[in-house]
Formats: structure tokens, sequence, C-alpha cells
């Protein structure tokens, strides 16, 4: 055995005194104080008529103190498995040393035989049963030689041969267990074994003292073009990361992790680039280090291509760039930056939209890129504007990017300023036609303000609806990419792959998340956001929320504080949802914009007196940090919509410019003021007040905990011991269908899919299905017509009554409602998360389903 990885559960200095108590030692200690009780017992029946002092003294030791020096001899051990073989062997001893004495006492003649088969099967275990057995037989042969064949025990208590009985059953248990327990740690060490040889990155186990190799893994042993035992026993500066005796960073540098880029030097002396992690522990009392390290020659090569690329690029008259999907700027060249009258680190990071005004955005980026996206490229005239406003024109040639699967994953833009040769242009067109296009101005000047009237006057009308189907058009794709990105997590993954997957996610959480900023602000501004009056847990609400947040100050090693006044009420009624949105919002900025120091919560009454019972209060939550802080001239346009203290730090760190506004409208509507006290430089404090209600001790019962929801990978968890659910669901998107199956079929229902209503209709005029999930625009019949047809009693429907479910990417005020009008009995807007999906399921499937 080469290598074996016992746990470690010392502390952060690695002491060896602190190790936990070895597993072994744990089981045996109970049953042998059990054991040794009754043994003490059974010996002092045996030798009751005995006035030994010593004999006595001897039965009580070991009946009464034993166990416990036992234990504690294993527990301070260097190595407690073979201190407990120890106890053991010397329990054998000791269990014969019995067995003398008690077989002296029946059969004087036979007491180094029986005495010494007795030794011999507790100490060398079942494997030696039949040796044991043939001195045992020698042992009753010689005493017939010397008893004459008489076999009868001087004694005649039948007491005597019970203890007799138990002793050699005892014996036979203890060297039972050794036996059991060593095969089970021979298994433990054959699982070590495997694992470690399995691993694909290169792993060293290494002494910390002499810094020699203990073993070495195969994975280790192939990068270096070395056999194991060429490795072991070897310093491991002769391979890896080569470097001055007394420079570790683990037991020279005191360091608790080693986590670099090095260098390995193989068995030729040729320099590998790895990524190395090293990390103390202890194995088997010796203090150790634990070595892993992957080839990066791949990642270092393409590294260095996308150099010599980024130079070629760089040495470029056109100007390049390159975009994310969703806009993004992710690299620009010098020659597009001067273009623009930017600095190339200004611009990456930003959206799109600052090289181009409102104007060109609508007239001539979003046609231009709506013909990328449907061709793979387009080449045009697009308007630009630079730094300091000017506008100019531009020849744009864009392709879309793609991965190797074929999906989008960017745009590359390359773009030449055409201004002079647009002024020779206009120039001729002015000389040749400046009559007719001053007339012709005048007549689209005058048609244009007739338009802008009759705009005018639909303009909220207008923004409703272009709001909701902006909704409903983002949310649909953004349904597929986020519900693939989930299914493709629950797959087997290499961790670039998980890093790939987990940015996807986080980029639609981002991008889902500024769709309902900009929905809330809508409703706000038209004075339709309702507040949810319901009674929660504040505790669990805090909890929750501290939890997410905790994370993101954890990753910019930032002191995260949350101090709760006692005297706050528990459960409250109220808007949970939204007091929760103020808080993420609140504590979000104060993450963002803090780059050392602290965050710190305070939740208090406003006032000093206590809350009655069933009574308003004033709720009052402070977020104070220690971050940028904002200049006393700013705090006055903090709050305007779509701004930030200044554009380089919206460029720095993003948003919509809404969240403020948004969290202060909610709070004002809660009945609260938000104030601020800020210095530039010294950090914020955000202090704002709710007015809330207490709920009656009597109905302060807290609600049972919502049963979990089976993960992805737990497929058939939900409905094991039932029939499994018939859905129908009708979608017209393919990849929404994949999706939607998938998740569904992860728990274990059975699932029909269509494409519009009317076959949705045609799937239950043929059959009985316990769910439906109906898209709500779908070509040829969309969901709300189907629904009027599904709960018609004169159609062929088999049931009316079949629960019916809403999918879809409206989610403005009033669509709840005008589904439910129809006949629907619930409501799921996408993107579609998993949990979600699995919880409005649940909720409207038959009570013998669920």
């Amino acid at each position: 055995m080469r290598f074996m990885n016992k746990k470690d559960k010392s502390k952060p200095e690695f002491d060896e005194k602190t190790q936990d108590v070895h597993p072994l030692v744990k089981f045996n200690y109970i049953p042998r104080i059990i054991g040794f009780a009754v043994y003490g017992v059974i010996l002092a029946l045996l030798f009751i008529d005995s006035g030994n002092i010593f004999l006595w003294l001897g039965i009580f030791a070991q009946s009464l103190v034993w166990p416990h020096l036992a234990y504690l001899h294993g527990k301070y051990s260097r190595n407690g498995r073979k201190a407990e073989y120890r106890n053991l062997y010397v329990e054998a001893f000791l269990v014969g040393a019995w067995m003398n004495l008690a077989a002296f006492a029946l059969w004087p003649s036979t007491v180094f035989f029986v005495g010494a088969s007795i030794n011999f099967l507790s100490t060398r275990g079942l494997a030696a049963y039949r040796s044991a057995l043939l001195l045992i037989a020698g042992g009753i042969l010689a005493a017939g030689i010397f008893n004459g064949f008489t076999f009868v025990p001087h004694s005649s208590l039948p007491v005597t041969y019970a203890c007799i009985g138990f002793l050699v059953i005892y014996s036979s248990l203890v060297a039972f267990l050794s036996f059991q327990t060593s095969n089970k740690l021979r298994t433990s060490r054959q699982r070590t074994e495997a694992i470690f040889n399995s691993i694909q990155s290169g792993v060293f186990v290494i002494d910390e003292k002499s810094h020699k190799i203990i073993s070495a893994n195969p994975a280790a042993a192939r990068m270096l073009g070395m056999s194991r035992d060429d490795i072991e026993g070897h310093v491991c500066h002769q391979f890896l990361c080569p470097a001055a005796v007394g420079d570790c960073p683990i037991s020279d540098q005191k360091m608790r992790m080693d986590s670099s880029e090095r260098i390995l030097l193989d068995k030729d002396g040729k320099e590998v680039p790895v990524l190395k992690t090293v990390v103390p522990f202890i194995l088997q009392g010796r203090k150790c280090l634990l070595e892993s390290f992957v080839d990066i020659s791949d990642r270092k090569h393409m590294e260095e291509e996308l150099r010599r690329l980024a130079r070629a690029v760089e040495q470029s008259i056109d100007g390049i760039a390159v975009a994310d999907m969703s806009g993004n700027i992710q690299f620009v060249n010098s020659a597009w930056a001067k273009m623009h009258g930017y600095g190339s680190a200004e611009v990456i990071g930003a959206h799109i939209s600052i090289f181009h005004t409102r104007e060109q955005l609508a007239a001539d980026v979003e046609p231009f890129n709506a013909r990328v996206m449907k061709n793979g490229s387009n080449e045009g005239e697009v308007g630009h504007v630079r730094k300091d406003g000017t506008i100019f024109p531009t020849w744009m040639t864009t392709t879309l990017l793609r991965d190797e699967t074929g999906q989008p994953v960017g745009l590359l833009g390359i773009a030449r300023d055409i201004t002079e040769r647009k002024q020779v242009e206009d120039e001729l067109r002015v000389t040749l036609d400046k009559v007719e296009s001053i007339n012709l101005h005048l007549e689209k000047q005058t048609a244009l303000a007739n338009e802008m009237a009759v705009q005018a006057e639909a303009a909220n009308i207008a923004k409703s609806q272009f709001l909701a189907n902006m909704s409903h058009e983002i949310r649909t794709p953004m349904n597929a990419v986020m519900g693939m990105a989930y299914l493709l997590s629950d797959t087997e993954l290499t961790e670039e792959q998980q890093y790939f997957v987990k940015t996807i996610q986080q980029s639609t959480d981002s991008l889902l998340t500024v769709i309902n900023d900009i929905l809330d602000f809508s409703k706000i501004e038209a004075g339709k956001l309702d507040l949810e009056i319901i009674d929660f847990d504040m505790m669990t609400l805090l909890e929750e929320t501290n939890n997410m947040l905790e994370i993101d100050a954890r990753h910019k090693n930032l002191k995260y504080l949350c101090r709760i006044d006692p005297a706050v009420p528990r459960r409250i009624y109220g808007d949970p949802g939204r007091l929760r949105q103020i808080l993420v919002n609140l504590i979000g900025n104060a993450i963002k914009f803090t780059h050392q120091g602290k965050v710190e919560i305070r939740v208090n009454l406003a006032g000093d007196e206590p809350v009655p019972d069933d009574r308003r209060f004033m709720l009052e939550f402070a977020i104070k940090d220690t971050g940028i802080g904002i200049s006393a001239e700013k705090i006055e346009t903090l709050f305007d919509a779509f701004t930030q203290v200044d554009a380089s730090t919206t460029r720095q760190f993003g948003g919509t410019g809404l969240g403020l506004t948004i969290a202060r409208n909610l709070i004002e509507m809660m009945g609260g003021r938000l104030h601020i006290a800020s210095r530039e430089g010294e950090g914020s404090t955000f202090t704002f007040t709710v007015n809330l209600k207490k709920k009656t001790p009597a109905a302060a019962v807290l609600a049972e905990p919502e049963p979990f929801r089976p993960a992805l990978s737990e497929k058939g968890m939900a409905m094991r011991e039932k029939r499994p659910a018939h859905i129908l669901v009708a979608e017209d998107l393919p990849v929404n269908q994949e999706v939607v199956k998938a998740f569904l079929e992860s728990f274990d229902f059975t699932v029909h899919i269509v494409a519009n209503g009317r076959q949705a209709i045609q799937a239950l005029a043929r059959n009985h299905y316990d769910l439906v999930l109906m898209d709500v625009q779908m070509p040829e019949m969309d969901g709300m017509e189907a629904t009027r047809v599904i709960r018609d009693p004169a159609s062929e429907v088999l049931d009316h009554d079949v629960a019916i479910i809403a999918l879809t990417g409206h989610a403005m005020e009033g669509d709840r409602r005008r589904f439910h009008e129809v006949g629907m009995n619930d409501y799921l807007s996408k993107p579609i998360k998993p949990d979600a999906l699995y919880k409005v399921v649940m909720r409207n499937l038959p009570e013998g389903l669920k």
C-alpha cells in the first residue's frame, strides 16, 4: 500500500494532540466497558471461595479500570489504530491468563495446553482456528494421559461450567472483532488508494520536515515521464517548482495554502508550466503536504496565440471592436478608441450604445444588427457619436461570432470613418437639390409634428404595450437560455465548462434583474404597483437576505455584520418581497462600492417604546459601509432615474440607474423615508424606515415549511410511490419545449408536447391529462383562446375542468387577472426555473397525485 489518506480533523496549527479519537477506539469503548463488567462478575463467581487479595485486586482492575485505560491509551497515541491493536493483544493475554487459572482449577494437568491455545486463538484471530483446535485436542489428550482418562472437573458447581463457557466465547468474540475491524480498515485503505491512483491531476504526498516525496500518483509519474519508484524518496524541489531550500511557502513561510503557477521538470529536464496547489495535512500523526498540479501548457500556448492576434488587430487602420450578445464591449483596438475619442480602457465593459445617439440606435443600429442575427453578417452605413458629442458616419462590417457548437457568443464589428466621403456627397446633393430639399424638409416637419401629436395622445397605452411586448420577447428566449443552462449544469462537466455555465446563469439573472427594474419603474410611474400585505417571519427574511449577500462580501474580503435589536417583533404584516427588494438593492450597492473594510446592517425599532400587540410600528434599517462615498453635491441627483453618481462609476459597476429610485418609491409606499449620510472617500450610511404591523401572539404560529423540491439529479423522488402525473405542454418554440419537457421528466412526470392551442384541444379530446401547461402566445390558436374552448361544455374535450397553468413572457400588471378571467388556474412567467415550475405544478395537481 503506497498511500493511505487518513482523515485529519486537526486545528490549523496541525498539532498532533488535537486529533480526534480514532473510530476503532470509539467503537470498542462501550462494548469493552459492558463486556469487562460482565467478565468481572463471572470471574467473581468462579473464584468466590478464594481469599487471595491479589486475585480480587486483579479482577477489580480488569473489570472497572482496564476499559478506561485502554480508551485513554488509544486517544493519546499518535496512531489510534495500532494502539487499539495493542489493547486487543493485552486483553487476549489477560483472557489467556484467567483461562489458565480456570483450567488449573478444573484440570490441573492441561493448564499449559488450554491456556496456550486460548492465547494463540485470541492474538492471531480466526485465521488460526485450525492450529488452536489442534492445541485444544492435544490438551484433552494430555489430560486423559495424566488423569487416567478422567475428564470430570474437580468442581461440581454448575456456575463453574458457565464461567468457563463464557471465557471461551468472550475470547473468541475479541478475536472476531479484531479480524472484522482489520478487514474494514484494509477495505478503506484500498478505496483510498484507488481514488488516489485515479485522479487525473498530478499528486504528491510530501513529508513537511524533509520535503521528501512519500507517495506519487500515476498521473504525476506520467507527467514526469518516470516511474513512481524513481520519484518517491526524492525531495519535491527536484521535480516541482525548483526553489532554494528554506523557501517553501507552507513549511517555511507558514502559509495555510499555496496556489500558484510553477514549473515542472520532467526526466529530460524539459520545463512544463503547471498550476500547483499545496495544503498541509496530518497523515498517521505525521505532518505532510498534499501537492496537486495540472499541466497548463495548452492554456499558455493559447494565450501566446491570442497575444499575436491582438498585436495584428491593434495595428489595423480600421476600428475593430468585439461585444458579447448583450452588447457589452469586451475589446477595442486603438483605432476604434481613437475614432470615438476614448481611451481603450474607458470603453471596456461599457455598452455599445455609448457610440450611438438614441436616434442612431433606433434608425441604424437595431435594423443593422437584426440583419446580422438573421444572416450571420452585414455591412452598411451606420451613424456613430464621439465622446465629445460629435456625430459622424461609418461604414460598418459586423459578423456574428459563434462557439464550437454553433451558438452565437458575440459580435465582431469593423468600422471606417467615412466623414470626408459623406461630406463630398452631401455637398453635391445640396447643390443639385437645395430648393427641393427645403420644401421636402418642411413637408416632413409638418407631417412629423402631426404624427407626434397623435403619438402623444396614445403614449401611455403604447408604452404599456411596448413594455409588455418587450418583456415577452426578451423573456421567451431567456427561458431557453436559462433552462438549457440549468439542464447543462446537471450534467457531468469539466471545471472550465462549469465556469462557463455559471457565467451564463449569472448573466441571465442580471439581465432578468434589469428587465424587472424597468417594469417596476414603469408600474410606479403609472401608479399601478400595489403592495402585498401578508404575515411573514422577519428573522427568516433577514437571514435569507444575509445568507445571499454575505457571499458577495466574503468574495471581496469584506467584514459583513448584521445586528438586530431583540425588541424587533418576529411575526409581522407587510410585503416581504418588496422589503427584501429594498434590502438587496441597498446592501448590494454597499458591497459593490466598498473595496475594503466592512458593511454593517442594523435593524431597530424607530421609537424607544415596546410594540403593543396588534399595533402598527416603525422599523428602522441602517446600512453602513466604508466604501467610496458620495459627494454632497451629487447626493441630490442620486435618485434620478437612469442616473448614478457619475459616468465612470456607471461604466465600472454597471446597473440601470433605477435601483435607488425604485427602492425610495417602495419605502415611501410603505409609509417610510430614506435618508443618506455620506462623505466622499469615507463611506455612506443609508437609513430608512417602514411602517409595519405586528401580528398578535394568538395568530403568530409559524407556518410549516414547504417540502423541499426534488433536485434535477434526484429524478423520480417526488412521485416514487404514486403513478406519474400525465401533463400536456402546449408550446410553439422547440427549444422551450425541450426545456420544459426536461424539467418535468426530471420530476418523474409523463409529458406530451403539442405546438399550439388547436393541437392541445385535439389531444385533450383523445386523452385524459392531469394538468396542462399552456403558452399564451402561439400560432394558429393562442393559449387564451384554447382555454376558452377547453372550458366550453359544448367542446369535445374529455375533461373541461382540467387544471391549466399559463406560461408566458408577459409580466405586467393585469396579466394574471386576464388569465384567470378566461379560465386558467395559475400563472408562471418566463424565464422558468425548475423549483418554481415544480411548485406551481404540485399546487395544481389533483389531490391523489400530490
